[in-house]
């Protein structure tokens, strides 16, 4: 996110300890607290993924409907860590999601199978879903949809860690879209 334009704001209420904790941090990573604040802010708002995620009414939709249909719990907190943040990033480059317009009709265009990847995964134990997570169904089968290659990249690159029933997914989906296997 790179802005010719800047702006100027106060925080007002932050908590002695938060403070600390960020003079703390800022020391340690030799930043100032506003350069560790503002690197936070374009860390957390600059990914095209994670800001339509939060914004968008139609994925709290899915997200509620694929819980209903599934029985399952929807834990009603936006579940982030590094790996994620990484797999957006990933994401964004392999398939092209430059800006939420890009997520948004990536969305929609696989809307209609999300609750077909949520139905591969919930016999492997998941019975609760955070918020957000039938914007994570999509992904998965925008790369289903995708060439050899770009699955292969998702497949080392973010799939490294847990690549059990990661060709047979994708398969599935594939079959489902009318695609041969990859």
């Amino acid at each position: 996110m790179t802005s010719k334009e800047t702006m100027s704001f106060t925080l007002r209420g932050v908590p002695e300890d938060l403070e600390k904790n960020l003079s703390a941090v800022a020391m340690m990573e030799g930043k100032s607290r506003n350069q560790l604040i503002l690197d936070t802010l374009i860390k957390e708002f600059s990914n095209p993924i994670a800001t339509y995620g939060r914004k968008s009414p139609l994925v709290k939709a899915m997200d509620l409907d694929m819980c209903n249909k599934l029985d399952c719990k929807l834990i009603e907190n936006w579940y982030e860590n590094e790996h994620i943040i990484y797999a957006e990033k990933k994401y964004c480059h392999l398939l092209k999601l430059n800006s939420e317009a890009d997520v948004d009709e990536m969305f929609k265009r696989n809307i209609a199978l999300i609750e077909f990847r949520a139905r591969q995964l919930k016999p492997r134990g998941y019975g609760a879903f955070a918020l957000g997570t039938s914007l994570n169904f999509a992904l998965f089968i925008e790369v289903a949809r995708s060439d050899r290659d770009i699955i292969e990249c998702v497949k080392s690159q973010i799939f490294k860690i847990s690549q059990d029933n990661f060709d047979e997914d994708i398969n599935e989906v594939r079959t489902e879209l009318g695609l041969p296997a990859y």
